[in-house]
């Protein structure tokens, strides 16, 4: 259907000469129509046939940022299920309108139309103008701002023609409404307060804050005034009331409220159209006076972080997006090296040091993507040192969004990090020494099987069996693999120690004599000895062996070059800090230390390469032949010492052992206990209780001791061996694995000595015998036999312990 079939020719005659502008838009809200009047008020045609009225407010908007007037006076045209629409002032070309919509029925398809009216208010508009002119240059000063909303209040009052106007304004949470101006005739001053809260009056609060304007004809007969009612409205004498909220950037801040004292009156739609241009007035009253205050807020936070910039304790560095440094504080020229902040100022990063490094590839990313990112990286410092960099880098953006420059706070995390590392590779090496110990006491339950039966197979042939000299290999090479598993022990920290008095140079010193050096290569050996004693407490074989692998792994350093060995004792008194800086190990107090220290001329190491040297079969030289270094690490942590590792690829390594100093041979903590006084029973002496729960091993125990003369009833638990002991207590003596299925040997230990203390246990296990000491710390065991053990050894245990 066309536009004259919709509307009639004598509608479309009669809007021609209207003095006002009318459009008519159909159901969709396209426009149908839009008369002469329409085009003379706008320069350019908006309101053309077809057009969607949902674009009004953004021509709107575009019309008046050309008048540097941007938002003022516009608010969006919404359409409501009524066919009225929310009434809008428009500004264009310094001339302003008013919008009016109302619902229009023509008996003809379509049905339902809505007529648009168009209406110049500037003459109306042009005095209120001149009026809040005051306004438009408030200071930053409460009384400029009072002022400014009296003068709002009274052109309200002025043009809606009331008795009494107030602006009112929330707080930021939203909870009270306070009034801060009234106008009202004949009074002189403006009272302060009063203040409403949400919790008094909710109904009131609601409607404001939804942006909605609040009439109320007869404040006695009203369900949201009845709330007003003792708070405010008897109190101020107030018979009808227009509330219309006050929004600035969609978000309301206020209220603008005309009422009447005089009489009860009737709002009419006039009357709510001015009271909501008088609000927008006082909306930019309103949103000058806040951003005044930003402005000022904004001062003395630039102020502010200027000054957090230049003295924050940590290292803050502004970069241009052609990563060009524009601003640095004192700690970042501290930390990169600059004789000053100012220096740093105009340095171009491309190609500079930084680029070397993976601060710069952090930088990059910031760039690219526009999101903050963190990293480190080293940086050699005016010092010639290697430090460690972290730096966080944070976009910084300008009003629209775009990045502008990024802000890299640094700090030199050195000695965090190198604490780090000491602390992973001391978990490292404690979970390395977790399985290595599991690892040694499953192999030797393993070698105790094979070599146990490989003495009874050799206990059954004849002398000169040619078989038996199979066997003697057999039995030969599980001796041999469990002087590997006794390194693994030694990697654990456990072992077998024998403490006792030892002089660190004496062992040293014999160290080198037996020490065969390569003839192909000229070495030279430089010894300096400790004037004074360097004693200590420890185990004789295993001090032994950390001298001889250091030593071998200095010779194996300088290869065919040869070159000059350094090897030295030495006493030393470690402080606090000195204990700190000891990387590997278990030194912990503070105290005097014998310390053993060993160089070479080598080609030196990375700190990867230092980082690994103690890990189990590692080497830089050719495939690994067993633990080296990692025993060492694990008899020095045994002997709670500690190794300190200086290098430098091209200049050699220095590895220095500290071991606590003792004056005298350390004592054994385990001492025989008796929880009562021995029971009287008759006790048969070639009776033995054997608690296994390792087949293979159990047999070959039990048969070895019956060969020796023994009669031997064994137990496959813990419970069973308890429960054999309980009914028959005669056995001579008891001997108990450590780990059991179902109790530990240690509690076995502690049953048998409850049902009687005088029958001796001997502790037989995988484990080393320190670890078996430490699990049976404090309890009466008669002898601990480490697995694997030879017939020889197990029956010499037993009647020793018999015998005393």
């Amino acid at each position: 259907m066309d536009v004259q079939s919709a509307i009639g020719t004598a509608f479309q005659a009669i809007a021609e000469t209207d003095p006002d502008g009318l459009i008519l838009l159909d159901a969709t809200s396209a426009v149908l129509y839009a008369n002469q009047q329409v085009r003379t008020f706008f320069d350019e045609e908006l309101f053309v046939q077809g057009a969607d009225i949902g674009e009004l407010d953004l021509h709107l908007r575009q019309e008046t940022a050309s008048t540097g007037l941007q938002g003022d006076g516009v608010t969006a045209l919404c359409k409501r299920a009524d066919g009225h629409a929310k009434v809008f002032v428009a500004i264009s070309q310094q001339r302003t309108y008013q919008l009016r919509a109302t619902p229009l029925s023509i008996p003809v398809e379509p049905a339902n139309l809505v007529l648009l009216r168009l209406r110049e208010v500037a003459a109306v508009l042009e005095p209120m103008g001149r009026m809040a002119e005051p306004g438009r240059h408030l200071s930053a000063d409460s009384d400029d701002l009072s002022q400014a909303l009296r003068l709002v209040a009274q052109i309200a009052a002025t043009l809606i023609k009331v008795n009494r106007v107030s602006v009112w304004t929330f707080s930021n949470d939203r909870l009270t409404l306070a009034r801060r101006c009234l106008f009202e005739d004949g009074a002189a001053s403006q009272p302060s307060g009063p203040r409403l809260r949400a919790s008094d009056s909710p109904r009131h609060f609601e409607v404001l804050l939804a942006g909605e304007v609040l009439q109320v004809e007869d404040t006695s007969a009203d369900s949201i005034a009845e709330q007003l009612k003792g708070l405010y409205l008897e109190s101020q004498k107030a018979r009808s009331m227009l509330a219309v909220p006050i929004t600035i950037e969609g978000q309301v801040y206020g209220a603008i409220t005309h009422e009447m004292t005089s009489q009860v009156r009737r709002w009419q739609q006039e009357d709510v159209e001015l009271a909501e241009l008088v609000a927008h007035m006082a909306a930019l009253v309103l949103d000058r006076r806040l951003r005044q205050q930003a402005e000022v807020v904004l001062r003395h936070s630039e102020k502010r972080y200027r000054e957090l910039f230049e003295n924050a304790p940590i290292g803050m560095v502004r970069i241009s997006l052609d990563s060009t440094i524009t601003a640095a504080n004192e700690k970042a020229q501290e930390i990169f090296g600059a004789s000053s902040p100012q220096d740093m100022i105009g340095l171009d990063l491309v190609g500079s040091p930084l680029s070397e490094t993976e601060l710069w590839k952090v930088l990059q990313r910031v760039l690219e993507t526009g999101k903050p990112f963190v990293g480190s990286g080293h940086w050699i410092t005016r010092f010639g040192t290697e430090a460690r960099i972290r730096g966080h880098f944070t976009p910084e953006v300008d009003p629209s969004g775009a990045m502008e420059s990024v802000l890299a706070v640094v700090e030199d995390v050195t000695a965090q990090h190198q604490a780090e590392l000491a602390i992973r590779h001391a978990q490292k090496l404690e979970s390395l020494g977790l399985m290595a110990g599991g690892l040694a006491h499953q192999f030797n339950n393993l070698l105790q099987g094979i070599l146990g039966h490989s003495e009874l197979a050799a206990f059954s042939l004849p002398e000169g069996s040619p078989v038996r000299k199979n066997l003697d290999c057999i039995a030969n090479a599980a001796v041999d693999a469990s002087g590997l598993t006794r390194q693994m022990s030694a990697f654990a920290g456990g072992g077998n120690k024998q403490i006792v008095t030892l002089d660190l140079t004496e062992i040293a010193d014999r160290t080198l004599t037996l020490l065969d050096f390569p003839q192909a290569a000229p070495y030279e050996v430089v010894t300096d000895w400790s004037m004074l004693p360097v004693t200590l407490a420890g185990d004789l074989s295993q001090i032994n062996q950390v001298a001889l692998n250091l030593i071998q792994n200095a010779v194996e350093a300088q290869g065919s070059r040869g070159g000059q060995i350094t090897v030295s004792t030495s006493v030393e008194d470690l402080s606090s800090e000195q204990i700190k800086a000891i990387r590997f190990g278990s030194v912990q107090d503070s105290g005097r230390y014998a310390a053993l220290r060993v160089s070479d001329q080598g080609l030196g190491m990375t700190q990867d390469t230092i980082d690994k040297i103690f890990d189990p079969f590692f080497t830089t030289k050719f495939v690994g032949r067993g633990l080296g270094l990692a025993a060492v690490i694990g008899i020095v942590k045994g002997h709670e010492g500690g190794i300190s590792v200086c290098s430098e690829p091209g200049h050699g390594t220095t590895i220095e052992v500290v071991l606590p100093m003792f004056d005298s041979v350390a004592r054994s903590p385990h001492s025989r206990q008796s929880a009562k006084d021995p029971q009287k029973v008759r006790v048969s002496k070639d009776r033995l209780l054997l608690v296994e729960d390792d087949p293979a091993v159990g047999l070959a125990c039990r048969l070895l001791l019956t060969k020796a003369g023994y009669k031997v009833e064994h137990a496959v638990t813990g419970e069973q061996g308890v429960e054999i002991f309980r009914a028959d207590q005669s056995f001579a003596a008891v001997l108990t694995d450590l780990t059991l299925p179902d109790m530990a040997g240690e509690k076995v230990l502690v049953e048998i000595q409850e049902l009687n203390p005088a029958t001796p246990v001997l502790i037989i296990s995988g484990h080393s015998p320190q670890e078996m000491k430490e699990r049976c710390r404090g309890l009466p065991v008669a002898r601990f036999v480490q697995k694997p053990w030879t017939g020889k050894e197990l029956t010499a245990a037993v009647a020793a312990v018999l015998a005393n």
